[in-house]
């Protein structure tokens, strides 16, 4: 795979370079100085400044376009492509899962590739040089090199759950070694679930119980558990998916937000595990590029909006139809329309107070309510239930006593109170086997000529990918 061979050549010269862009704002995780520059990739690993500059690197790009394509891909967001980024997104074509691609299956568009796909690889690969490198240093202590190896094997495994779930059989490299990588072919989704488990069950192993930070921002036992309980819940391994969620339900560590206002600020009691933003200069923190996505730009041009069958499924009395949305008038047509504001502080010019959420404690009820309910554990998935709803001021409490009364109630829920967020609706969706049969329905009338095709569930490869690469094969149906 051309992309894969050369991110791996070059990956150690890059290293050199984000290195130094790192540091800047690798001081808002923890003050470091400066590294030596110009050096090679094990002077690299044989400081342990430049080593720690590039484990934090990881933490820079939280590829928050996966908010994006995930709710246009779904049923939540709809992106005129008239819009400013909309055209970037080719959103038009996303949203109806077409992808841009032309009658002859070859015309792809660059963008799902540039905005997901090679970014989460970035992620990938990196996390690989530093695993090696510092695995092979002898430059500092076994704890030290302990923790920054789990940083690295969370960000791996973290990548490769929304690579696996967005394209499926993706190639699975764990090594840096360009011979190896050069000619991988698609892997299984077994194989793949086998490494992130094993990732993450290395990482809570080799963290220690010492927090590294004070805003959530670094990874701890506690979000590789938030991790874990997300992917038993994909795998659908309910007893697991249960253990993990409860352990984090049962501590008094996290609590639900009262004021849904506060569930995505920085502050937020509810947040397991957060990345720090970081604004146009190095010194700006505390403002995501998520409401630039969703909200009118410059507050005029109208960039998305909800669809009307999720604004539909909100009930009279929901605060989430109040606190998590927002009201656009858009005077060419004067329409009104509803877009999503989870986070609302767009200037990313001035300090805000948002971090991007990676994992919050609502998803934690619901995962374990659904993950009770499969056990027959019909009391603990009520329970779970009513607190979400509960906190959004829905007080009647739902009665649940068998399971296909659970799944429809908590699929409901989850589209309500997770909507916009790490294309959780995409994933689960395809997880529940529901994708055919709510999207030919939902998605009806959004997009012109709008018609489901069952193999639009994964994303296709780069053509160029394939071209390169002949022991890659294309996803069925491109």
């Amino acid at each position: 795979m051309k992309n894969l061979s050369y991110k791996f050549t070059t990956a150690c010269t890059l290293l050199l370079v984000v290195i130094s862009v790192a540091i800047s704002s690798c001081k808002k995780y923890i003050e470091v100085p400066a590294p030596k520059m110009n050096v090679g990739r094990d002077e690299i690993f044989a400081d342990s400044s430049a080593t720690l500059s590039a484990v934090l690197n990881l933490y820079e790009n939280p590829i928050e376009t996966l908010h994006v394509y995930g709710s246009l891909s779904s049923d939540e967001v709809v992106m005129p492509i008239e819009s400013i980024i909309g055209s970037f997104l080719s959103a038009a074509n996303t949203q109806a899962n077409k992808l841009n691609i032309g009658i002859d299956g070859t015309n792809l568009t660059p963008n799902i590739i540039t905005n997901l796909y090679m970014p989460l690889y970035s992620k990938i690969y990196n996390a690989n040089i530093c695993i090696e490198g510092i695995t092979a240093s002898s430059a500092y202590s076994t704890a030290y090199k302990n923790q920054l190896i789990a940083e690295c094997k969370f960000w791996r495994a973290w990548s490769y759950y929304y690579l696996t779930n967005l394209w499926g059989n993706v190639p699975l490299s764990i090594t840096s070694d360009v011979n190896v990588n050069k000619t991988l072919g698609n892997s299984t989704n077994e194989a793949i679930y086998i490494q992130i488990i094993t990732d993450l069950m290395d990482a809570r192993m080799l963290l220690s119980d010492v927090e590294m930070s004070t805003e959530k921002i670094r990874v701890n036992k506690d979000a590789v558990t938030a991790m874990l309980a997300r992917v038993y819940f994909t795998q659908q391994n309910w007893p697991a998916a249960f253990a993990e969620s409860n352990t984090l339900l049962s501590s008094s560590t996290y609590q639900l937000e009262s004021n849904l206002n506060n569930v995505f600020l920085k502050t937020s009691r509810e947040t397991i595990f957060q990345v720090q933003s970081v604004g146009n200069t190095p010194n700006i923190t505390g403002a995501t590029r998520i409401p630039s996505f969703f909200a009118p730009l410059l507050g005029f041009a109208l960039n998305s909006h909800l669809s009307p069958s999720l604004l539909e499924a909100m009930e009279s009395g929901d605060r989430r139809k109040t606190e998590w949305l927002a009201n656009f008038i858009d005077f060419n047509t004067f329409r009104s329309f509803i877009y999503p504001a989870k986070y609302k502080h767009a200037n990313t010019a001035v300090n805000g107070n948002e971090y991007y959420v990676m994992f919050r404690l609502a998803e934690q009820h619901l995962i374990r309510a659904e993950a009770a309910a499969h056990l027959n554990d019909f009391a603990t998935a009520e329970n779970d239930l009513f607190e979400v709803r509960n906190r959004a001021g829905l007080t009647t409490r739902i009665s649940i006593n068998d399971l296909p009364t659970a799944l429809a109630t908590l699929e409901q829920e989850r589209h309500l109170e997770l909507f916009t967020e790490w294309a959780d609706r995409w994933i689960n969706l395809k997880r529940t086997g529901r994708i055919d049969v709510v999207l030919p329905v939902t998605k009806l009338g959004i997009t012109a000529d709008y018609a489901w095709q069952p193999h639009q569930a994964l994303y296709p490869f780069s053509v160029d990918d394939l071209r390169v690469n002949v022991d890659l094969k294309q996803n069925p149906g491109y």
